[in-house]
């Protein structure tokens, strides 16, 4: 049962009826992951979108030396591996338990009852998604580190701007 509220209070869940969330939640399994633990890898391949119904996560992105940027910190009724979920791409980043987390696990097969029956609700999902994946990137935009052709570039122009020599 708790489950299903949990399902009610999630976003991407909005457009879906009663029954849908029910027979979702019926499909669906609690995961608890230890504080520490990682919960996906990026470039992971399977099909699932995981709730929170309890505790904190981390979103990480793998940036240059193997060290890890967080991109967003994530809590209870929040959601993440969408993309994989409704479109079977590989996972995009990387999630850590920072708290002891419980989750609810969606696989790809407790939506595709829902979806075939209504099919038009893929529209309100690919909505939902597309904008939640623009405000992702620019979160990401705005702190990933400039690649070091974009430092280069600043470089001369800088020099050049100032009439230094140009290395």
């Amino acid at each position: 049962m708790g489950s299903i509220i949990h399902l009610h209070e999630t976003n991407i869940f909005k457009p879906l009826s009663e029954g849908d969330i029910e027979a979702i939640a019926s499909s669906s399994e609690i995961k608890t992951f230890h504080a520490g633990e990682m919960i996906i890898q990026k470039d992971d391949k399977d099909n699932s979108l995981f709730i929170i119904s309890s505790g904190v996560v981390s979103i990480l992105e793998k940036v240059s030396g193997g060290q890890h940027l967080e991109l967003a910190r994530l809590g209870t009724n929040e959601y993440f591996g969408e993309m994989s979920l409704l479109t079977g791409e590989p996972r995009s980043a990387t999630v850590k338990a920072l708290t002891s987390v419980e989750v609810i696990n969606v696989p790809k097969e407790a939506l595709e009852p829902v979806l075939k029956a209504k099919p038009e609700l893929s529209d309100k999902l690919a909505q939902i998604i597309a904008d939640r994946r623009a405000r992702t990137e620019a979160l990401i935009d705005s702190r990933r580190s400039p690649s070091p052709e974009t430092m280069k570039s600043y470089v001369t122009r800088i020099r050049s701007f100032f009439g230094l020599d140009i290395v």
